[in-house]
């Protein structure tokens, strides 16, 4: 049997080596996804064995490709997504769960499924609170875009600030550029012309950093600003540019209003048409309807007008009816309020379970402290009966004769001081030994209270005391103090601080104290 065990350590380092190998090339393709290195991501990614990856590696291997496709704009294949989330539900890794639950989110909404895909954008949202600011991003612009096209502009532009924030976070102008357009766009569709001046002003600059389509959907809302301005000379060089790079809905439907502020009719219609045929969007066809029926008023053609005027009624119906249907602003509100009713349950059940502990600390102490006092009590109450005793027992001394009654006199007079002097001494011990629990410290030259202090301690422990007096001999007033201080589990420092001497001087007290050892 002897001769397998080096056989189990070498397959055992063995898959503890290629775990840790695989973890590694898996973390580094996620930092070139967080870095925007997808291609290089694909590359690295694609020269993993996937044979040899454990259960939690293949999952993280699955979540990390769910990534490069969705970025590089490919179909991900079905189950995928699901069986992530599936997993991460069960491991309770929030923060790849957040991730997965952002895919599935896209996944439903591109397939249509608005109020689904918005459930699991909100789900990720609140579990990537705590994590990196990449990842609130993807949220924040997802609800940011589908807010904007559901009509539901403050909530959007709300979005679309936070938007701002972590792309400030993470030094990205390509995304500071796609929060800045959507704060623009949100500004004006509220009417806000001041604010969406200054946002358009804060994000001409990172134009260039954009991809090609960001670039043209922003040289046409450049374009459309300035048509706002009335200045159609800029707004002819900035749409123009933007056709350069491709037409889109959006580009052609501002193209559109440019066209038809000039009175090239015949181009306006061109444009407004190619927003009907390329977008799927009601709120572009809404606006591209409004804009033929415009031209064909111009052009005096009510027949062709009323029935462009038409489509738009309908389309807008058509509209408004969808965003009843799929009431993503209940649905958002709905998981906030649920998130904040959690976070509200939590933070009662911290206080409770911390006023609990509390109560429990303050009976301990309270019940600490009258056990102790009743002991003491009692130990005072013994020394007074004793005392008592022999003050009953002088009473029952039968008289002397006259020539000692002035001895006997005298001597009464002397008990009866020092039982006084006696009792404060203990009054005084106890109130040094309280005020010692507290920190307070005591003159170590006031001889008279450092008696008063060790007679008070003798009622507490006499054993102490017993034990002391067997094992020294010729102990001083301050030793027996340092002792008893000791005794009660005061360090040197403790000590030296109480006596206000320095440890040094401590230590050397300590060192004549064992030299009185018998």
């Amino acid at each position: 049997m002897m001769r397998y065990i080096p056989i189990f350590l070498f397959v055992f380092a063995f898959v503890s080596c290629s775990r840790h190998s695989n973890l590694q090339e898996l973390s580094h393709v996620n930092n070139l996804l967080m870095a925007d290195s997808i291609d290089f991501a694909a590359t690295q990614i694609g020269k993993i064995n996937t044979a040899a990856l454990s259960d939690d590696d293949r999952q993280y291997y699955n979540l990390l490709m769910v990534q490069i496709l969705s970025r590089k704009y490919q179909p991900i294949p079905d189950g995928v997504i699901d069986s992530c989330m599936s997993y991460y539900e069960k491991t309770k890794d929030k923060e790849k769960l957040a991730e997965a639950y952002y895919y599935k989110g896209g996944e439903l909404y591109d397939k249509g499924m608005v109020s689904e895909g918005i459930a699991y954008f909100k789900k990720s949202e609140h579990l990537a609170e705590e994590y990196c600011s990449q990842l609130k991003y993807k949220n924040f612009s997802s609800l940011a875009y589908s807010n904007f096209e559901s009509g539901n502009y403050r909530l959007a532009l709300e979005y679309a600030k936070k938007c701002t924030d972590a792309a400030t976070k993470i030094k990205s102008k390509d995304r500071l550029l796609f929060s800045k357009y959507y704060e623009y766009i949100c500004f004006e569709e509220l009417g806000k012309e001041d604010s969406a001046e200054m946002c358009l002003r804060e994000y001409v600059k990172y134009i260039k950093y954009g991809e090609k389509d960001l670039q043209r959907i922003n040289l046409s809302a450049l374009s459309r600003f300035c048509l706002t301005k009335g200045d159609t000379l800029k707004a002819s060089k900035y749409i123009q540019q933007a056709l350069l790079l491709g037409e889109d809905p959006v580009v052609c439907g501002i193209a559109g209003m440019y066209y038809r502020e000039i009175k090239a009719y015949a181009k306006a219609e061109y444009m407004y048409k190619q927003v009907i045929k390329l977008s799927h969007k009601l709120s572009d066809k809404i606006s591209a309807y409004h804009g033929l029926a415009k031209i064909a008023e111009a052009r005096s053609d009510k027949d062709e007008s009323a029935a462009y005027f038409k489509k738009e009624v309908e389309a807008m119906d058509s509209l408004t009816e969808k965003n009843d249907k799929e009431n993503i602003k209940d649905i958002q509100y709905y998981f906030d309020n649920e998130n904040t009713k959690t976070e509200h349950k939590k933070a009662l059940s911290l206080v409770a379970y911390m006023c609990i502990a509390l109560c429990c600390v303050l009976a301990i102490l309270l019940m600490t402290f009258w056990c102790v006092n009743r002991k003491y009590k009692v130990k005072i109450r013994n020394a007074d009966a004793l005392l008592q005793k022999y003050a009953n027992e002088i009473d029952r001394t039968p008289k002397a004769d006259d020539k000692h009654k002035d001895d006997i006199n005298c001597l009464k007079k002397e008990f009866k001081n020092t039982m006084e002097n006696y009792m404060k001494s203990l009054a005084r011990g106890r109130r040094l030994y309280e005020g010692l629990a507290l920190g307070r410290f005591i003159e170590k030259r006031d001889t008279r209270a450092m008696e008063s202090l060790l007679s008070y301690y003798r009622l507490i422990d006499n054993e102490f005391f017993e034990s002391m007096d067997k094992t020294y001999d010729n102990l001083t007033t301050q030793h027996r103090l340092i002792l008893m201080l000791q005794h009660m589990g005061k360090t040197e420092k403790d000590i030296a601080d109480l006596l206000c001497v320095s440890e040094g001087s401590v230590r050397s007290y300590m060192s004549r104290i064992k030299r009185c050892i018998k």
